[in-house]
């Protein structure tokens, strides 16, 4: 979840970093079986980061990975952080929410990072983007060719001798409330177009609750 859509009314200020405190997750419904004690921590405490997870659990690494990501899975809690959502609240390129936390956390980042506000944020939509484009080509190849090339797809833009463009066939189907700001680079860089269903900007609100 963005920062512009945080309702865990803590001050973004006070928790959001880097590594193990990136994100902010918060119970939504209770695990009936938490033998590893996390849901718990987050009933007891409320919403944690992964640090303040793995101090109140003894859990870390993978462990706690896995175990956040099974939460997350069931839908039993809600990770937010700074997102490329946020990152174009900042840019002034989407407007719902509440920008005033996108512009803190982007802040906060920035001076972590040592640069300006504009250059994180447009460093956090570039390497989005290229991550998403990186996606598209890989889930095609293994599609048609049951082979993976992710490894390379990761450091294409650097490789020293080879150099590869690709071009999708068939268009993108857009779904989410950042995808009419965030897909359409991406399918000029993949020489295709992109296409958004009717409703798509709350097309995954919708899957999550008929999932639920």
């Amino acid at each position: 979840v963005p920062l512009a859509k945080d309702v865990t009314g803590k001050q973004i200020s006070k928790w959001l970093g880097v590594e193990d405190k990136n994100k902010i997750i918060t119970l939504v419904t209770e695990n009936e079986v938490d033998s590893d004690g996390v849901a718990k921590a987050l009933q007891e405490y409320g919403p944690l980061t992964p640090s303040q997870l793995r101090e109140y659990t003894q859990l870390s690494g993978i462990p706690l990975e896995k175990k956040l990501e099974d939460l997350s899975r069931k839908q039993q809690v809600v990770e937010t952080g700074f997102t490329p959502t946020d990152a174009f609240h900042v840019l002034g390129q989407l407007s719902f929410g509440d920008i005033t936390k996108a512009e803190k956390g982007a802040a906060i980042y920035a001076e972590l990072t040592g640069q300006s506000v504009e250059e994180f944020c447009r460093t956090v939509i570039r390497l989005a983007s290229e991550k998403i484009e990186n996606l598209i080509i890989d889930y095609i190849v293994q599609k048609y060719w049951g082979k993976s090339l992710s490894s390379f797809l990761a450091e294409r833009g650097s490789h020293p001798v080879l150099g590869v463009d690709f071009s999708v066939k068939i268009p993108i189907i857009g779904v989410g409330a950042a995808a009419k700001v965030f897909l359409p680079p991406i399918a000029e860089k993949l020489q295709t177009e992109v296409k958004f269903p009717l409703y798509c900007d709350v097309g995954n609100a919708v899957g999550a609750a008929l999932v639920e």
